[in-house]
């Protein structure tokens, strides 16, 4: 555990350093630190204002487990900076996220699953509220977001309703 979190120490140190940097070698640094975002599916493809990235790299807190951990549903976006992790029979390691259904209101159309940490893991972490605060600002990502989570809702609630159908079927006969 120590060894694993003198990296996140070390990080701090670094983000210090970045912000005594000139606005442009800042953003430029932050921008990679946070690429991981462009890989979520309604952020795809979309040249996303800079200074967006900027000002959500600020809100991501750095999280360190230790082995045979259980990562509970918290609403947030979650990353894996370090480590090997598992969700709903997956392995999560550096790069993959989950918790990209954040963005819906309706807690009963999320997918709640905890993660198993599988060795010591580093998480990113971005909360739904910081997450929202931000895009306050940014109009254009905004528009995304809010089609992204209408598209998303409705599939989800399509399948729902599906679902309790399809045991309602079931218990009837």
């Amino acid at each position: 555990y120590h060894h694993n979190s003198r990296d996140i120490a070390k990080s701090a140190g670094y983000q210090q350093l970045i912000d005594n940097l000139s606005p442009d070698l800042k953003a430029n640094v932050t921008v990679r630190n946070v690429a991981w975002l462009k890989m979520i599916y309604y952020f795809q493809n979309e040249a996303l204002d800079r200074e967006f990235l900027v000002t959500l790299s600020s809100s991501i807190v750095w999280l360190v487990f230790e082995p045979r951990e259980t990562i509970k549903f918290q609403n947030n976006l979650h990353c894996v900076g370090k480590g090997v992790c598992s969700r709903n029979g997956h392995v999560k390691t550096q790069g993959c996220f989950w918790g990209e259904d954040f963005i819906m209101e309706c807690d009963d159309l999320k997918d709640k699953s905890p993660a198993q940490t599988l060795t010591f893991c580093e998480l990113l972490c971005l909360s739904r509220a910081s997450f929202f605060d931000v895009l306050d600002f940014f109009p254009r990502e905004a528009t995304l977001v809010r089609h992204a989570t209408v598209k998303m809702a409705v599939r989800r609630g399509i399948l729902a309703e599906a679902e309790g159908r399809l045991e309602e079927q079931l218990k009837a006969h």
